[in-house]
């Protein structure tokens, strides 16, 4: 996976140099993640968003940053934690809904 400055991902077939899909996003790409056969996004936008491998936007789901910097998954016990520009990590034990948020200050 690429991220390119035009406000997209772009997933790649590496032996023949070929571009498999391509996945616009509103904001500018920061992190990308790969779990249960996902590619996970974050960037400058409040949102956390999943795609498919073909390209297709499977959600895009609120978090308590306006921005966000980096997003982490563990597929053994399917947690993913988000964090970014406010002083919130969020928790997420379901992809689709935030269970929490931790608060440093």
């Amino acid at each position: 996976v690429c991220g390119g400055g035009a406000r997209m991902l772009s997933l790649w077939h590496l032996a023949s140099l070929v571009p498999v899909s391509v996945m616009p996003t509103i904001g500018e790409i920061q992190d990308v993640s790969f779990s249960d056969g996902q590619i996970i996004s974050v960037g400058s936008e409040p949102h956390i968003v999943h795609w498919k491998t073909n390209g297709s936007l499977l959600s895009r789901v609120c978090t308590s940053s306006p921005s966000l910097f980096t997003v982490h998954s563990n597929p053994r016990n399917k947690i993913l934690i988000a964090g970014g520009s406010s002083p919130y990590v969020d928790v997420f034990f379901d992809s689709r809904c935030k269970t929490f948020s931790f608060l440093f200050e």
